[in-house]
């Protein structure tokens, strides 16, 4: 069978994501279905299925039985097929800059969406993901800055490393309860997100999943999270309301540094370990209560906190919150010439 590109074509006015055959004499078109039913390829089913153009208009032919009634024997043909995997569309010459495209219509035969498939497509406002679609793969929609609504289906189960970093449009995310993982800088730059739910089936926080999220006011994360990477939630700077649940136990480097608004934090009984930096930054933060098992607390975990002074806790884990904070100072002393 003649070799495949994957391209975003204009079919019936939207933008449709294909896998493309070159364009042939209508001659050459009837021979290789020929060929295809004597070699009973599973090529002709999918032909069967497929989009064809004639001359650049949509046949309403059988395509499997497509005749020259009216038709130029030298027309060109074109088949263009859906696909199962969206791969980038930037990579092939389709014709279709990524940057121009503004609506997208994924067909429903797509099972994953691939790396990279829309990276950088800016003017991109519209986006249908089809129930289909149980995979996202790593920077998909990175870059997409006029996106501003995204409903994931019900079916994803994965959602890959930065796949919509720096989406600066993006408003309202749900995360289907399906994920079980939100990965490395997923949502890293989304800086007008104000609308975030993280579902109870999501264990995992990767490094800089929501950095720079500075429009996020309140945050939960859920009892099923057991890990929160660093820079997780990072200059996420209008955060005034964080709960962490009490199932995790460990809280990365820097994962909540720069959240400049928040006032107030728990840090529940399951948390053994506080990440250098964790809460640098923290410029508002007047209250503390901290759990008793942080039997670790990273250097500078709590550096620039200047109206920190509400400690609770027990004795044990506010005097090494104590003894943390001013070996830190003493530490930075050191570096001040007098």
């Amino acid at each position: 069978m003649a070799s495949m590109k994957v391209s975003v074509e204009q079919i019936n006015g939207e933008a449709m994501v294909v896998e493309v055959m070159p364009e042939m004499k209508i001659s050459d078109f009837k021979a290789l279905l020929k060929a295809q039913r004597v070699c009973g390829d599973e090529v002709m089913r999918k032909i069967a299925k497929a989009e064809v153009l004639v001359g650049g208009q949509k046949t309403t032919d059988d395509n499997a039985t497509l005749i020259e009634t009216g038709i130029s024997p030298t027309a060109q043909v074109q088949v263009l097929f859906t696909t199962h995997t969206v791969e980038c569309c930037s990579k092939h010459d389709s014709g279709t800059k990524p940057e121009v495209l503004t609506v997208v219509k994924i067909p429903d035969s797509a099972a994953s969406i691939g790396i990279k498939a829309f990276e950088n497509c800016r003017s991109l406002t519209l986006l249908t993901i089809p129930n289909s679609v149980t995979s996202i793969g790593d920077s998909a929609f990175a870059f997409c800055g006029e996106l501003t609504r995204l409903t994931l289906p019900d079916f994803v189960t994965s959602i890959g490393a930065r796949a919509f970093a720096f989406c600066v449009s993006l408003t309202s995310v749900k995360i289907p309860s399906t994920v079980t993982s939100i990965k490395a800088g997923t949502f890293v730059g989304c800086s007008e997100i104000t609308n975030l739910t993280i579902p109870n089936s999501v264990t995992y926080i990767g490094a800089n999943a929501f950095a720079g999220c500075r429009s996020l006011t309140s945050l939960t994360v859920p009892e099923s999270v057991t890990f929160i990477g660093d820079y997780a939630f990072a200059s996420c700077s209008r955060l005034t309301s964080l709960t962490i649940c009490k199932s995790q136990t460990s809280i990365g480097d820097y994962a909540f540094s720069g959240c400049s608004s928040l006032t107030s934090l728990t840090i529940p009984e399951s948390v053994t370990s506080i990440g250098v930096c964790a809460f640098a930054e923290c410029r508002s933060l007047r209250s503390l209560t901290i759990s008793s098992s942080a039997n670790s607390i990273g250097f500078d975990a709590f550096k620039n906190c200047a109206l920190l002074t509400n400690f609770t806790g027990s004795p044990d884990s506010v005097r090494l919150l104590q003894q943390t904070i001013d070996s830190n100072k003493a530490e930075a002393s050191k570096g001040v010439s007098v």
